[in-house]
């Protein structure tokens, strides 16, 4: 369809159109950075065994290309992302066929991109506001396992939902209040 690499940008006060940018093929999930000045977004038609994502200047439209090309294996495209407060982002690739996954942490400074934690692949990402903490909902389990991550401290705490009786999936259907430290989740 016409448009899928088009990239809206519209005014919260008055819902009016304010850009369209022409940004990539398929775009994928997208976080607006803490002071409105870009957006990071995934590329869910990458060419073959890379994974890309863009930074994208809200004001002007002007996009730069972070590329990972990524072993045959973890071939897949970036499934989500987080803008942390440290000035990097935090990705979780997609499906390959089951497994832990890598995510990966791009340095928007360097374009270079390191090892992340090891979750489900396709995890759902629910950052805080300043992206300090991230939430992270792991899919593909029937415990709808969730994970807490904070910016330059990684993963510090874990629900296995099998304690609390979960015997369901996580779909991404969570929220986390930063202010007050709860989650909640459907699962």
């Amino acid at each position: 369809p016409i448009g899928e690499g088009d990239l809206r940008i519209y005014s919260a006060e008055t819902g009016e159109l304010l850009h369209t940018y022409a940004v990539g093929t398929r775009l994928g999930a997208m976080h607006v950075s803490p002071d409105g000045s870009f957006a990071m977004v995934t590329e869910l038609a990458p060419a073959a065994g890379v994974a890309t994502a863009y930074r994208v200047n809200l004001a002007t439209g002007a996009f730069e290309t972070f590329n990972l090309t990524a072993p045959s294996q973890e071939a897949t495209p970036f499934y989500d992302l987080a803008i942390l407060s440290d000035g990097t982002v935090l990705l979780t690739v997609g499906m390959t066929g089951g497994g832990i996954g890598q995510t990966k942490i791009l340095d928007l400074e360097t374009g270079t991109f390191t090892d992340g934690p090891s979750v489900q692949p396709s995890s759902y990402l629910t950052p805080s506001s300043d992206g300090s903490e991230v939430l992270i909902g792991q899919p593909w389990i029937t415990n709808g396992p969730m994970s807490m991550f904070v910016t330059g401290s990684g993963i510090v705490a874990n629900n296995d939902g099998f304690e609390d009786g979960i015997t369901a999936q996580n779909w991404g259907i969570q929220a986390f209040n930063d202010s007050t430290g709860l989650v909640a989740q459907w699962a």
